[in-house]
């Protein structure tokens, strides 16, 4: 596995198998990022849109780009795994 975190407390990674290979981007990992976890219940009023973004990026969390490689490690095929509905109470 391969994670980069970002400065604001998000995160991406790939993940690698002999033949797969899945990638997740910051929407991908959203539930246990840093800055999500800091400040899903902050109640302050300037940072309202700040938490209406992030509660609007919850159902993409899990839904990493997978890709089948062939011997050489090049990908020949691709998909996106479908966002899942979540309800924002419960995230």
């Amino acid at each position: 596995m391969v994670r980069t975190d970002k400065p604001k407390g998000f995160y991406t990674k790939t993940d690698f198998s002999s033949w797969n290979q899945k990638v997740y981007d910051e929407n991908d990992v959203v539930l246990s990022s840093d800055y999500y976890l800091a400040n899903k219940n902050n109640a302050d009023a300037g940072f309202a849109d700040e938490l209406d973004a992030l509660k609007k990026a919850v159902p993409d969390d899990g839904t990493p780009v997978e890709s089948r490689l062939d011997s050489q490690g090049h990908a020949f095929f691709g998909r996106r795994t479908a966002a899942r509905r979540r309800s924002l109470d419960r995230a």
